[in-house]
């Protein structure tokens, strides 16, 4: 059986697999391995899930309008919780604003290109919503250009 030649990946994933090759030793993942006492896989697979949850459901970043059970719920997480965000917010993946709200560190800088794209088509559709319709009427005096009736 022949390998099937594998074609260059579009830039997007391209963008997706050098973020997480680069994650798989960054010293917040190993931070935060260590602090749960993880395997490598595990950490990585948490972080992954965590993003994706992040990215469907918390596309503007902050996490802390769901419940930390139902994070670690979605994350499949079985430990505590608490020890969960505890090393999440520890290892410096999740930080908390000035107002006290738990969001993605530096998710405005990471988030996923198709995030990005999402969001620039609702701004694009709000402002178009926003800009008043021409409303075409019948009236002479309407145009300057409209023929008149004789």
């Amino acid at each position: 059986m022949a390998l099937a030649v594998i074609k260059p990946v579009d830039r997007l994933i391209k963008g997706v697999i050098d973020m997480k090759m680069a994650g798989l030793h960054h010293p917040k993942t190993l931070r935060f391995q260590a602090r749960l006492n993880l395997a490598k896989w595990e950490a990585v697979g948490i972080l992954d899930t965590l993003f994706n949850f992040t990215a469907q459901y918390c596309p503007d970043g902050f996490i802390g309008k769901w419940k930390n059970e139902e994070i670690a719920v979605f994350l499949d997480y079985k430990g505590d919780c608490d020890e969960l965000f505890t090393a999440l917010v520890e290892s410096e993946y999740l930080d908390f604003d000035d107002d006290g709200r738990l969001h993605v560190h530096d998710w405005q800088d990471h988030k996923p290109r198709y995030v990005k794209d999402r969001e620039a088509k609702a701004n694009k559709r709000a402002v178009n919503k926003r800009a008043p319709a021409a409303s075409p009427t019948n009236r002479a005096e309407s145009s300057p250009l409209q023929a008149k009736p004789s």
